[in-house]
């Protein structure tokens, strides 16, 4: 024994340091290199998926998500797939193709199963990452139980019936906004970008909802404070960080954490949204300090932002401070993408196609001359009831252009729904997802003309109507359906009608400053761009409803601040 202690002295005396250490960088070198052909051919060929086709890369390493994630070719790679396996695979496809995007993760294209995916209990992936944005909010949690509670905290506000208490300050804000596009290019005969523009109007709307702290986007005519630009890198670096989840986990649970995590003073991507929406609780917070006065359930002033103050858990204890500025954070951030990104496709897919906006326009003013409207903003329901290809228009823009156009992955859990996808039982704890945009193309529920814009799908047929409606995951499925929907929904219904009948609208001619429309992928998000209108005033809409504002104003109906007499409220003059 001491001879050989002797020995092994002898030995490594004999190495210099420098030896040591690169012997040691060698040897975990050839064992990472083992551990990853190891990975490799255990994914390739041995893994429960592997019958699954889709890329080599794929298979093996979820790296090749996250590439193209980050250069915005996810969502066109995926589709070139779906319709290439869909052609080719040998057995019939009761469920449509199945994609292996991910060593563990399968992409569904079949509509009709969501149902199955999306089920009441259903468990959120890894990929949403948990820990890198604050407190997980509703939509971060993962587990069926906590999300369940967690919205009924929060979601009593959401629900239509109260939102519809909220649709005077929305007027309010549409005429805000028709005003502002009459003053600045309207009346100067400049083209809009509506792209923009919507988006605007609904950050205006969202943060007066839910604060009563509008921020001024329409006033100035610009991202104010970089939350549009702040909220859409976040995204960026969010989903390229969730799609390799075991790496950005370790990571997390590491010394590197606090350089990680999302922090107000980095003041890039989703830090500049967490920093305005902590300066909004700080400010509510002070106000009630110091005035000693809140906002009462049920009075006119109470808004998201007092309800989520006033919420308890069952033990009786008021939500931290931290749950609160997430739920803050979602509204700022995805509250207003989704009228944005879906008004924006709705104009250009009315306007690029003249047989249907001419149909549309021939609908609106038959409503106006019956007079089925409400002047100066019509209600939410009387564009239900009245205008049914208006309607049908914006469900066809919302299915051919969902906002989230990304991967929406849930795990296989024991006790779920059993899950046959070709022929084969999904084992436990595999990712099976659906992406919103791929979903709404399925030939199976659509028809051949799925890809094509044509409204009359919602019309012609009212049980076919239903289905359409049941298998939509435009704003979630089931139980984690998006609490903002009924607004976005009601803006969407009276926003883009406010400028259809106040404005003659085309899309202007395209040139050097107005590029033709497109659409391209950034993050998760289908992001509209160069959506540039002309716009004429039109005295459709005033001619009929001035007199009616005259009456209505009295004193005030001198003080026109839109095209044709459309008074502008005096809190936003």
């Amino acid at each position: 024994m001491v001879a050989t202690t002797s020995v092994t002295h002898s030995l490594l005396s004999s190495f210099k340091t420098q030896d040591l250490i690169l012997c040691a960088l060698f040897s975990l070198t050839c064992v990472a290199i083992v551990d990853i052909i190891w990975r490799i051919v255990h994914y390739r060929y041995f893994h429960p998926l592997r019958h699954y086709p889709g890329p080599w890369f794929a298979s093996v390493t979820r790296l090749w998500l996250a590439w193209h994630h980050f250069w915005g070719t996810e969502l066109h790679t995926q589709w070139a797939l779906i319709k290439k396996h869909g052609i080719n695979q040998c057995q019939p496809l009761i469920q449509g193709p199945v994609i292996r995007v991910t060593p563990t993760m399968l992409l569904i294209a079949d509509s009709k199963a969501m149902p199955t995916i999306f089920h009441r209990r259903d468990t959120k992936s890894r990929f949403y990452l948990q820990g890198y944005v604050g407190k997980s909010n509703s939509i971060l949690l993962r587990e069926p139980g906590a999300h369940a509670a967690h919205r009924r905290l929060i979601g009593a506000p959401y629900a239509l019936a109260n939102i519809q208490k909220m649709e005077p300050l929305l007027d309010k804000h549409i005429l805000h906004w028709v005003s502002s596009i009459d003053e600045r290019f309207a009346g100067q005969k400049k083209p809009v970008d509506f792209s923009h523009w919507s988006h605007y109007l609904a950050y205006d709307t969202i943060t007066d909802l839910g604060f009563r702290n509008p921020l001024g986007f329409v006033k100035s005519g610009s991202d104010v404070g970089g939350l549009i630009e702040g909220f859409r890198i976040g995204m960026l670096i969010f989903g390229v960080a969730g799609r390799v989840y075991p790496l950005t986990e370790t990571l997390l649970n590491s010394w590197l954490k606090k350089w990680l995590v999302v922090r107000t003073e980095q003041q890039l991507g989703f830090a500049v949204v967490m920093e305005k929406a902590g300066a909004i609780l700080a400010e509510r917070s002070r106000r009630i300090r110091e005035h000693g006065q809140k906002a009462q359930k049920g009075e006119k002033a109470y808004d998201l932002l007092q309800s989520f103050m006033d919420a308890r858990t069952p033990d009786g204890d008021h939500l931290s401070d931290d749950t609160i500025i997430s739920e803050i954070f979602v509204i700022l951030g995805a509250g207003s993408d989704g009228f944005g990104s879906a008004s924006t496709a709705f104009m250009a897919s009315v306007l690029s196609r003249p047989a249907i906006f001419k149909r549309l326009m021939d609908e609106i003013q038959d409503a106006v001359v019956a007079g089925k409207l409400s002047y100066p903003v019509p209600t939410y329901t009387e564009v239900s009831q009245h205008l049914p290809f208006y309607a049908a228009c914006i469900k066809e823009a919302l299915r051919l252009n969902p906002s989230g156009a990304t991967l929406l992955p849930r795990v296989v859990c024991p006790g779920d729904p059993e899950l046959i996808l070709n022929g084969r039982q999904v084992p436990i704890g595999t990712e099976v997802a659906m992406n919103p945009w791929i979903a709404h193309r399925d030939a199976n529920l659509y028809g051949d003309d799925a890809e094509e814009f044509y409204p009359d799908r919602w019309l012609v047929d009212p049980a076919a109507a239903k289905v359409y409606e049941k298998y939509n995951l435009a704003w979630g499925y089931g139980a984690r359906v998006c609490l903002g929907k009924p607004f976005a929904m009601m803006e969407l219904y009276k926003g883009p009608l406010s400028l259809l009948l106040n404005f003659d609208v085309t899309l202007a001619e395209v040139g050097p400053d107005t590029p033709a429309p497109h659409s391209e992928m950034y993050a998760t998000v289908k992001v509209w761009g160069d959506v540039w209108l002309q716009l004429q005033r039109s005295s459709r809409w005033s001619d009929l409803g001035n007199k009616i504002a005259q009456d209505k104003l009295g004193d005030r109906s001198g003080k026109d601040g839109v095209a044709g007499g459309i008074p502008l409220p005096e809190d936003l003059q």
